[in-house]
């Protein structure tokens, strides 16, 4: 957590086998450290006015409320309407690893017998 936006580490690999005929290879493809902060109307409501696409469990009561019924667990940081400072501010919670290994190709196939004069091969 907390690398450079773009990969420090890219990387592939790939394994074939043959048996009888039918033959199977498979490509593995990658990239490592590396991290970026999630962005949007989720994370800085009401930063266009007080429209904002907030998510539910931050408004129904996963977050922090202060007063009585104030939530020592919250998942998300106190809601601010009208423009707070403190809605717009980067934090670490926002913060997602990006590394990644994928199946990239997956290929299998069947060789026939060659066909000569004289029979098969």
């Amino acid at each position: 957590m907390g690398a450079t936006r773009y990969p420090n580490l890219t990387y592939g690999f790939g394994l074939s086998a043959n048996w009888k005929g039918f033959d199977a290879s498979v490509l593995f493809q990658g990239a490592g450290k590396s991290s970026f902060f999630i962005n949007g109307y989720t994370v800085y409501p009401f930063s266009s006015g007080d429209w904002g696409n907030i998510l539910t469990d931050v408004i129904e009561s996963n977050r922090w409320i202060l007063g009585e019924n104030e939530d020592v667990n919250a998942v998300y940081p106190r809601l601010s309407y009208n423009g707070s400072a403190n809605n717009y501010r980067a934090s670490s919670y926002w913060l997602r690893e990006s590394s990644y290994m994928r199946l990239k190709t997956i290929d299998a196939g069947y060789t026939f017998p060659k066909c000569s004069p004289t029979g098969w091969e």
